[in-house]
């Protein structure tokens, strides 16, 4: 009868799905998901967590009016819940309300300032917003606080090339990326990637 285990069960399935992590397909997560997140609510409705979870479950499903209701709900339950802000700024950052998106994110970071994964989002979407200098000192930053962060360095890498035009320097970023996560193999292209850049077919196809 223990709610909170129950959410954390979904939340486990979902981030299997989202990030690529476990291999599993965004519907198989979902589908894994939602039994043991109903449970949750069906013990306690008032759980905030539930709530900001089932936001992301109802999202992944399709149905953003169901994803922001429930989001809504889960603000007001817990209005200092840095995680429903971050996710809610998600599904603003995917609707192109990127005001918006931008809005929620810095209210989870002020709420949570070394959050990693809030600190990755709005580095992502400073990126997006074409705020590169941003983006790059809040990757910086992240790998301060967590150096095994990967994709960070992948990041960091391709602003680099793609902004700053620095091939070598972003090689060194995603040669780290790669150390750190040998068995990707979306690393190991990266990798492969910033050699073709550099002219270097070679070490491309060592990787």
């Amino acid at each position: 009868n223990f709610a909170l285990a129950y959410v954390g069960l979904a939340d486990a399935y979902l981030t299997l799905g989202a990030h690529f992590l476990g291999g599993l397909k965004i519907d198989e997560s979902v589908a894994l998901a939602e039994p043991p997140l109903m449970q949750a609510l069906r013990l306690d409705p008032t759980l905030v967590e539930a709530q900001a979870s089932l936001g992301m479950l109802r999202y992944l499903q399709g149905d953003e009016k169901a994803a922001e209701q429930a989001y809504d709900e889960a603000i007001a339950l817990r209005p200092n819940y840095s995680r429903v802000f971050r996710r809610y700024g998600r599904l603003r950052w995917r609707q192109g309300r990127y005001d918006e998106a931008l809005q929620l994110m810095q209210q989870a970071m002020r709420l949570d300032p070394y959050s990693v994964p809030v600190n990755f989002d709005v580095a992502r979407l400073d990126e997006e917003l074409g705020r590169f200098d941003e983006a790059l000192a809040r990757y910086l930053r992240i790998i301060e606080v967590e150096p095994s962060h990967a994709f960070a360095h992948v990041y960091i890498a391709a602003i680099h090339y793609l902004v700053y035009g620095r091939a070598d320097e972003s090689l060194v970023w995603y040669r780290k990326a790669a150390e750190i996560d040998p068995s990707s193999p979306s690393l190991l292209v990266s990798q492969a990637t910033a050699y073709l850049e550099l002219g270097d077919p070679e070490g491309a196809r060592t990787w």
